[in-house]
């Protein structure tokens, strides 16, 4: 899917003056959908964003990770999910157990499914994140990865300049781009 999205700024005729006025600037982007799932055993780009662990895989090959990352938080909310608490209770219990033992270490710790646009394949992961960062903007990065929601944004006359954004659709991809 290829995309042009023009970015512009538009004179107000009303305001318009003669001797004031400059012809508008137009930014030309090219939007294009990255093609294809992620492969089993790749990571997306989200180093030093937190600790991801795929702790249940259903029907996406070999992505479950063996193993355990060293993270306080993870290692809590495994030992809650096997004491038989569901991922939310286990989640809830797991920050809990940070705030108490590890309270320098932040208790943005969440956990979620990841399910297939036709749904018979899903993951489960579970995300840690320190020094107050955002874990829900991780997941859903996460998420938007291995749903191949991948789209390289690029000025016109600069396709060399392109960068790489997770989002659902190209115009969401271009206002992440630009900050919007």
């Amino acid at each position: 899917m290829l995309s042009s999205i023009v970015i512009g700024q538009q004179t107000d005729p009303r305001l318009d003056t003669c001797h004031l006025w400059d012809p508008p600037s137009r930014t030309v982007f090219t939007v294009t959908r990255v093609p294809g799932p992620p492969q089993a055993g790749s990571r997306p780009s989200t180093a030093g964003l937190g600790t991801l662990h795929v702790y249940r895989a259903h029907g996406w090959g070999r992505f479950r990770d063996i193993d355990v990352p060293d993270d306080p938080g993870v290692h809590a909310f495994l030992a809650y999910l096997a004491r038989g608490h569901d991922r939310r209770r286990a989640a809830i219990l797991a920050r809990r157990y940070l705030r108490v033992w590890y309270p320098r270490s932040g208790t943005g710790l969440n956990a979620i499914r990841i399910s297939s646009e036709t749904g018979d394949r899903y993951i489960e992961v579970v995300a840690h994140v320190r020094d107050g960062g955002n874990v829900d903007a991780l997941l859903e990065c996460f998420s938007l990865w291995m749903n191949g929601d991948i789209w390289s944004v690029a000025p016109q006359d600069d396709p060399d300049d392109a960068r790489l954004v997770y989002a659902p659709d190209a115009v969401t991809a271009l206002n992440r781009h630009l900050g919007w």
